[in-house]
């Protein structure tokens, strides 16, 4: 069966789950994505039956032919919003094909998704389901009009067979576990990241032994993290940098004001790190179980995330038995439960009418 997937973009979460479903039998599978802004090195796509376009050669229409030669039984396009996969649902070659839509879009109540209800209303009707990024992606998909056996889990996995080592790496430290919070993510307001510095200014104020807090990413905030005292900033790492990182923190830190799901806290519960992040999170939603695995606080409260960091910091004893619970929840994401649960997606899909 020949199968097309249709992403805006490719990281090294995603190279892992699609090296999984490649590795299906009977699916004969092919990607096509435009250029990310992100410089990933290139030994992610190693292998991958992946086809990367310029922004002129989507204008230029090569995406939509490309599909279209592979004349793919199955078509996977991650949303509506992109002009080139819309392209694709009118295109009269691929009219027999059927096509699901993927999307980490959570239901907010907002105006704009309101009006998504009747503008996207006649893609909706073409596909013959929609995949989301847990529980609030599927309230949205209700709403756009997707009855329930039309919806599935999960959009996202995390490469979890990477990261799971580091779980290891951190209960032989000679010194006990690490005694430091770890932040993944842009540097910027919408990630929380103000939030997260004025919480962590208060927690430094609050013990003499404070942690450091240390910073993978890049974004507008950086100068902000710079001036703050106890913060480290790394810069963005490759994923396979990433895990041995991880192995040396003790808790990770997600204060998020929206994340659709949040693919960061899966890979970091998978190395076994306790999690602290706000309720804006959707990936927290199916990771984290308050004072279980880690701690949930409200988005933009820094007061709440200053009392959740105290908290690990006080029952640093706790924090192993937090990670390894952690690791049990983001297992169910692993590349190769997310490939088994595309195949059922398949199955399902080409067997409806």
């Amino acid at each position: 069966m020949k199968i097309a997937i249709c992403w805006t973009g490719y990281s090294g979460y995603m190279a892992a789950c699609w090296q999984a479903l490649c590795a299906c039998r009977g699916l004969q599978v092919r990607i096509y994505s435009p250029e990310t802004r992100y410089h990933y090195a290139p030994e992610i796509l190693e292998k991958l039956p992946i086809q990367i376009f310029t922004a002129e050669e989507l204008s230029a229409g090569k995406l939509v032919r490309a599909v279209v030669q592979q004349g793919p039984d199955l078509i996977f396009v991650s949303g509506f919003s992109y002009k080139p996969f819309r392209q694709l649902l009118r295109v009269r070659e691929l009219k027999t094909a059927k096509v699901v839509m993927c999307m980490d879009a959570a239901w907010r109540g907002q105006l704009r998704q309101f009006a998504a209800r009747v503008v996207y209303a006649p893609y909706v009707r073409r596909t013959s389901a929609v995949v989301v990024a847990g529980e609030r992606g599927r309230q949205y998909a209700r709403y756009l009009g997707y009855a329930a056996n039309r919806i599935f889990g999960s959009t996202y996995g995390c490469d979890y067979a990477r990261f799971s080592p580091a779980m290891a790496v951190r209960r032989k430290a000679p010194e006990g576990w690490p005694r430091s919070f770890v932040y993944i993510g842009r540097y910027a307001k919408i990630k929380g990241l103000d939030t997260l510095l004025e919480a962590y200014r208060r927690y430094r104020r609050a013990r003499q032994d404070a942690w450091p807090l240390h910073c993978f990413g890049n974004g507008d905030l950086r100068d902000q993290l710079l001036q703050t005292e106890g913060v480290v900033d790394h810069g963005f790492l490759q994923p396979q940098e990433l895990q041995e990182e991880l192995s040396r923190h003790g808790a990770m830190i997600l204060p998020s004001k929206h994340e659709p799901w949040g693919v960061a806290l899966a890979e970091a519960a998978a190395s076994g790190l306790p999690i602290i992040c706000s309720d804006a999170c959707c990936s927290g939603l199916d990771i984290v179980r308050q004072l279980y695995d880690g701690l949930v606080f409200a988005a933009g409260d820094a007061g709440q995330l200053t009392r959740a960091m105290l908290y690990l910091h006080d029952h640093r004893d706790s924090l192993p038995e937090f990670g390894a619970r952690a690791q049990v929840y983001a297992q169910a994401y692993s590349a190769e439960n997310w490939a088994r649960r595309w195949e059922w997606i398949i199955e399902n899909v080409m067997e409806s009418e």
